[in-house]
């Protein structure tokens, strides 16, 4: 998701949960490298379909500093876990 949208998906997440809910988001580890990281700056892929077609999407790597900071306002009992082994990561927390 775009990174200045995120405060505005976690608000319209906690409006939908109940406090306390548990909520688990799930992505890939970056394959290399991605560079030097410009906050606030979204990064991009490329992706192409089964049939051919080819859309660039929004494809964002947040740190766990990163994951932490804008769970803040939100979240409680906030576990962020890597998995190199499978180029995953999971972060569950508790909805405020």
């Amino acid at each position: 998701m775009p990174i200045d949208r995120r405060s505005e998906f976690l608000k319209s997440l906690r409006g939908a949960l109940a406090p306390g809910a548990r909520v688990a988001f799930c992505d890939q580890l970056p394959k290399t490298d991605t560079g030097p990281e410009i906050p606030e700056t979204d990064s991009y892929q490329e992706r192409t379909l089964p049939d051919g077609r080819r859309f660039r999407v929004i494809k964002n790597f947040p740190s766990q500093s990163e994951m932490r900071t804008f769970l803040e306002p939100f979240a409680d009992d906030v576990d962020f876990r890597e998995f190199p082994e499978a180029r995953r990561w999971v972060v569950t927390f508790t909805m405020k």
